[in-house]
């Protein structure tokens, strides 16, 4: 299989381009339950690549042609060792800020998800999907991150949870896309459980302070495991409280049974694709990508990608 090229490019204030190519290690990650993608890298720089940590407004991340990640310049170190310049990189992709800032609480009435991220103060760089259904209102408590305000819209309008596509674009619908993993690439495949998030029941207050509202999980159940919260009256679901229950608790159950299947090199998958693993005789399937791990070292490239079975996916 022909090697695939991967780059770092690190975007000056100034608008200069910087390019590292030879990457000693590279991890990059994106998560359908994650506000942004993340990617922390170590390359070497030829000499005529001179970069200067202060000067870097943005940090991009290529596969070939494929942009996976625009992001913050979290932190950068570039150290001179012997001969060779050593340049390290963390960084959270540009939607990370929507966690970092507070929108203007209150109703905002007749909102899709353009409006809400607009409402939100977001950046140029940051886009969304187009063409969403527009609620009657959403209620946006004091103190809630712009990340919070989106999700809100989503859980109303889809009951389903906002995720980032390509480097940067929000979406709260689901991919089309498929993608197909043949056999000899394939290096192991993983079942894991986690529940440690997992709550068994929840309580909400009524208008008079009672906890009229309940939600429990027969899976938590199953397992023996008692974990209960009482809520005060949410505001965002006074048209239905049952289901902002139910919200809660899909969100509680995520990533608890996850299927991982490890291959040699990248295939474009991005969140929510459908994934084709073919030529496994009785374990060929087909699964929903719930989750992408890619690895980038002197031996190529290694992607991971999961599939979760929880609240929000079959």
């Amino acid at each position: 299989m022909e090697r695939q090229s991967v780059s770092i490019r690190f975007i000056y204030h100034s608008g200069t381009v910087k390019t590292v190519y030879r990457i000693i290690k590279a991890v990059f990650t994106k998560d359908y339950y994650s506000p942004c993608t993340e990617l922390s890298a170590k390359a070497y720089a030829d000499d005529a690549v001179s970069i200067t940590p202060s000067d870097i407004r943005r940090v991009e991340f290529y596969i070939g042609s494929q942009l996976l990640h625009n992001g913050l310049p979290d932190t950068v170190t570039v150290r001179r060792q012997g001969t060779a310049t050593i340049v390290s990189v963390v960084s959270r992709g540009v939607t990370v800020a929507l966690c970092q800032s507070e929108p203007e609480p209150g109703i905002w009435s007749r909102a899709d998800l353009d409006d809400c991220l607009r409402r939100s103060g977001a950046s140029s760089e940051i886009t969304c999907e187009s063409g969403t259904i527009t609620t009657n209102y959403v209620n946006i408590a004091e103190g809630s991150t712009s990340w919070e305000a989106i999700s809100a819209y989503a859980l109303k309008a889809y009951s389903s949870y906002p995720y980032i596509r390509s480097a940067s674009e929000i979406m709260v619908t689901r991919s089309t896309e498929h993608k197909v993993i043949s056999a000899p690439r394939i290096l192991s495949i993983d079942r894991a459980l986690n529940t440690k998030n997992l709550l068994s029941a929840l309580y909400m207050q009524d208008l008079s302070g009672d906890y009229t509202t309940t939600a429990s999980d027969s899976y938590a159940d199953s397992l023996g495991i008692v974990r209960e919260k009482y809520l005060p009256l949410d505001q965002q679901w006074l048209h239905d409280e049952q289901q902002g229950l139910n919200m809660r608790l899909a969100y509680s159950k995520r990533a608890s049974r996850e299927y991982r299947l490890t291959y040699v090199g990248y295939n474009g998958e991005d969140l929510t694709d459908t994934a084709h693993i073919t030529d496994l005789g009785s374990l060929s399937t087909t699964f929903e990508v719930s989750a992408i791990r890619i690895e980038v070292s002197a031996l190529g490239i290694i992607t991971t990608l999961s599939h979760y079975t929880d609240g929000f996916f079959e």
